[in-house]
């Protein structure tokens, strides 16, 4: 948690108050990316001690890291006239650390920047992290309001539960959520459009079903560019800064809905659910972003939706039209992908009627003129 001001502070008691012929050492942690900084002040303070700095190759060290010695080495080269050999360090580093870094880096990052942001214990962050429901600025938030005090820094499971169910409890509503959304498209044909290459293979089918029967369209983690949406769908922050310049031409009285790992930027998100009762918690894909929207209508009194562009996955072609929304990992996986998908409609079926406008290998097996795949 040390900035310069603090240490020195620190420092300046203990060089005043300290017997002469006691040494004084400092240890830096990088939480704040302070940590050779710091040792420089403590270095360059004029005081009464003989100072001892200690630092680690490359900053090697649990959590954020520590100073690393070989910057260390080099101001006290530099600045105080010793002799370290320095490329002896260089060459431990590329010889043996390096191997330990590429297989479990430490060093700073959000996690360690949001623990002494906060100044609590790291096993609070993790707990929420593990909760896979929030976002990056909603994790700082609940940091925040973790009490008393004097908990923060020593960590308790009670009031790690706690604090996460009180900040949930105050910020979501999802029975309030369900219902507004109920409402908002109740009596209305339900259109779903995803980002599937057969929504512009099969246009005509989806444009004549629009004509006529005027539905009300919810897009899927993506605006299109030749449909006029309803309402924005979004559970995926990069597909979300993705649609940065799409969703500025969008109108003001299209909705926006939200899990809550997605935090609000250039326009108002108008209902948030809470992302992590959606998952498919032991899925190589938890956060299917169709199923989670048919999750939502199951719990509604909704019993009809239409689907268009959700084609599924292949082992062979590009997934998506636009190819760099697809996961690496897509076409190895496509037939167990397809077939979960397929089993979670099939139970939803028994709630609700889906009726895909499109083709889809969530739907059928075979094949379509015209269509992807």
């Amino acid at each position: 948690l040390l900035n310069k001001n603090k240490l020195l502070h620190i420092y300046k008691i203990l060089d005043e108050n300290v017997s002469k012929d006691i040494r004084i050492g400092f240890h830096a942690h990088n939480n704040f990316q302070l940590a050779y900084s710091n040792s420089q002040a403590f270095l360059e303070y004029n005081g009464r001690h003989d100072l001892i700095v200690d630092g680690s190759l490359f900053g090697m060290g649990k959590s954020a890291g520590n100073t690393p010695i070989e910057l260390l080495s080099m101001t006290l080269n530099n600045d105080y006239n010793k002799n370290y050999n320095i490329n002896s360090m260089l060459e431990a580093i590329k010889e043996s650390v390096m191997d330990f870094y590429n297989v479990s880096p430490w060093g700073y990052n959000l996690f360690y920047y949001l623990v002494a942001k906060n100044d609590c214990h790291p096993n609070y962050l993790t707990d929420y992290k593990k909760e896979e429901n929030l976002s990056i600025s909603m994790l700082d938030d609940v940091l925040a309001e973790i009490e008393p005090n004097d908990k923060k820094l020593l960590y308790e499971k009670e009031i790690s539960k706690k604090t996460y169910s009180n900040y949930i409890k105050n910020n979501t509503d999802d029975s309030k959520t369900i219902k507004n959304i109920e409402e908002l498209l109740l009596n209305k044909n339900v259109l779903l459009i995803g980002p599937g290459k057969n929504v512009e293979l099969q246009k005509n089918l989806i444009n004549d079903f629009i004509s006529k029967t005027n539905p009300y369209i919810v897009s899927i983690n993506y605006v299109p560019k030749n449909i006029k949406v309803n309402c924005v769908f979004i559970t995926n922050t990069i597909r979300y800064h993705d649609m940065t310049i799409d969703m500025n031409s969008l109108g003001d009285d299209v909705k926006l809905i939200a899990t809550t790992n997605v935090s609000s930027r250039f326009r108002k998100i108008d209902y948030t659910l809470n992302r992590a009762p959606l998952l498919e918690k032991h899925e190589k894909i938890q956060d299917n972003s169709f199923l989670m929207f048919l999750k939502i209508l199951s719990q509604t009194s909704i019993n009809k939706v239409y689907c268009a562009g959700f084609d599924g996955y292949s082992s062979k072609d590009i997934n998506y039209f636009n190819p760099s929304m697809e996961y690496s990992f897509i076409k190895q996986e496509a037939d167990n992908l397809n077939s979960h998908v397929k089993d979670i409609i099939a139970e939803l079926r028994e709630k609700m009627d889906i009726e895909f406008i499109t083709y889809s290998a969530y739907d059928v097996e075979e094949d379509i003129n015209g269509a992807a795949f």
